[in-house]
Parts: structure tokens; sequence; C-alpha cells
């Protein structure tokens, strides 16, 4: 049965709200905006965009939350994306493997890799989409966990590639852990793997801390205007993520061996269980450049302090 707007919107995880406002998509309607524009796009590059995001939607269940599942899986079947509605696994961890095979040789070719990639049609982006999906579309076991590890180091390392896929690949693990089962087989691979997801974590909430910051310097450096609002917006949203993964960091802190990492960490959990923004504020000043730097210290921290309480809040009633 769909779900009003607002009930998605309250349950919709924050990176969907964000590619809501980069794509231009409802709330409430990401699936069927999605399908429309794909049958719509004129490009070659444009149909794939929205292909693979509908790829990506299903994989982590928006189609169904929106009462478009039938239709979602019509239209997958379609455009040649069967695979991804069946439950031929080793069929769908063929394709991952494709798309993310063709991800790296598309990386390897770019002049300087650490150049974001701003168009979302770049061939690089729409072969990670495609990748992530697949990969969030076959059931979690040790090994795809140890995988997922593995892809998402080449997904962070670059920034060419939006952090957003990296996330969804740790989330997929984290979610997993509720099950007993899934986590001792983890707990049987050795602490080597919680040392790995645990850095992995840190490196994905610092991508979204430093780009929430610097909506939040956005905000102060533009002229006054209501359309500067998008900025606080992108800032909350960025910041909603980057607490997600400081959990994640949190739940795995126990499990880490070296002094010189916990140290590192130590912040994640003291922020989440004192209920303290100014950990996160004072680690966020490490990520910026020197003239990024300079001008936030100068900027009032009220609304990015609140940010930060709202979205350990949020955490805690999840």
């Amino acid at each position: 049965m769909a779900q009003t707007s607002s009930n998605v919107n309250n349950k919709l995880n924050p990176i969907f709200k964000l590619w809501a406002i980069d794509y231009e998509l409802p709330i409430g309607g990401l699936t069927s905006t999605v399908i429309t524009n794909r049958e719509n796009a004129v490009s070659d590059l444009e149909k794939r965009k929205w292909a693979n995001l509908l790829c990506l939607f299903h994989a982590v269940n928006i189609p169904q939350q929106e009462g478009m599942d039938v239709k979602a899986k019509a239209e997958l079947i379609k455009i040649g994306e069967h695979t991804i509605i069946s439950s031929d696994y080793v069929k769908m961890l063929e394709q991952a493997e494709k798309s993310f095979k063709q991800l790296e040789l598309r990386l390897s070719s770019t002049i300087d890799a650490q150049t974001t990639l701003e168009s979302q049609t770049d061939p690089a982006i729409l072969e990670a989409l495609r990748a992530t999906a697949y990969f969030l579309s076959i059931p979690l076991s040790s090994s795809l966990a140890t995988r997922l590890l593995d892809v998402t180091i080449s997904l962070i390392r670059n920034k060419s590639i939006p952090a957003d896929l990296a996330y969804f690949l740790l989330h997929s693990i984290y979610k997993g852990l509720g099950d007993p089962h899934f986590k001792k087989s983890l707990d049987a691979i050795g602490a080597e793997f919680w040392e790995y997801f645990a850095g992995l974590a840190f490196k994905v909430m610092s991508r979204f801390l430093h780009d929430g910051t610097m909506e939040y310097i956005l905000y102060y450096e533009l002229p006054p205007g209501i359309h500067n609002d998008i900025h606080l917006k992108r800032c909350q949203l960025f910041l909603d993520v980057a607490l997600q993964c400081c959990e994640v960091v949190r739940y795995t802190y126990p499990m880490i061996k070296y002094q010189l990492d916990q140290h590192l960490y130590s912040f994640c959990v003291d922020a989440l269980e004192q209920q303290d923004p100014h950990p996160i504020i004072n680690y966020s000043y490490r990520l910026l450049d020197f003239s990024s730097e300079d001008f936030f210290i100068t900027l009032p921290k009220d609304k990015i302090n609140k940010y930060i309480k709202d979205s350990i809040t949020r955490l805690e009633s999840m």
C-alpha cells in the first residue's frame, strides 16, 4: 500500500532527500518521476542515468514504499535489467562485477582522479550507480561483506564518485548486523574486518561532514536571500548522513584493538554518547582548506550545532 508523501518523507533516508534536490524529484514520487524521465529522455546517457537510478531505488525498496513496486519491476524488465528482480544471485554478482570493472577502467583513464565529475551522466558515475544497485540486491554473507568493503574503498578513495554509494554499501552491512548469524560470521573473520569497516565508515563520515560544512560556509558567503536556504537544508542532510556513519564507528569501537585508531575515533563516541556537537565541529576544521577554515572560524555556530544535535536525536529514535 502506498504511503503518504509525509510518511515517506519521515522514513526516507537523507541521501534520497539530497537526491530529490539534486535530481529534481518529488518526495513520495521518486519512482514514478524516474520512470517518466527515462521515457522522455533524449540521449542514451540520460536514459541510462534514470535506468540506473531505478535499479538503485529497487535495491533499497523505494518503489515498495511508494506503492510502485509492480510498475518498477515491469519497467526494469522492459529496459533489460530483469536480473536485478530475479533470485539468481550468481548472475546478480556477475552484473555487479561487470559494472564495477567498467567503473575502474573509466576511473583509471581519467587524468586527475581527484577531480569531481560534475555531470550526473558521466559514464563512471553511471557504472557506479549500477554496480551499487546490483551489490545491494544480493543477500549478505561474510564473503560478500568483505567484497563490499573492497568496493567501498575503491569508491571512496576517488573523489570523482559521490560518497553516497560508498555509504549505501557500508550501511547495508551495518543493517545486516541485526542478524546474529551474520554478525557471528563476521566475527569469525577476525579483528581485521572490524578495523577495516570502522576505517571506511570514518572516511565516509569525513566526506559527508566536509560537504555539510561547505554548505554551511556557502550559506554565509553568498548575499542574503531566500534561495540561500537550500544550502542550510543540504547542510542538515549531509550532517544526518555523517552522524549515521558516526554511529557505525561507535558500534565498531569496542572491537578496535589498535590504540591509535581508538584515539582517532573516540570523538565519534563522545559526540553521540554526550550529545555534544563540539567534537564534530572541532574535527570538521581538519577537513577544510586554509581559506575555508579561516572563514568557518568566524561564523556563528548556533545553527550547525543545532543541526548536529537534531541529527543525534533522530539517530536515537531510529
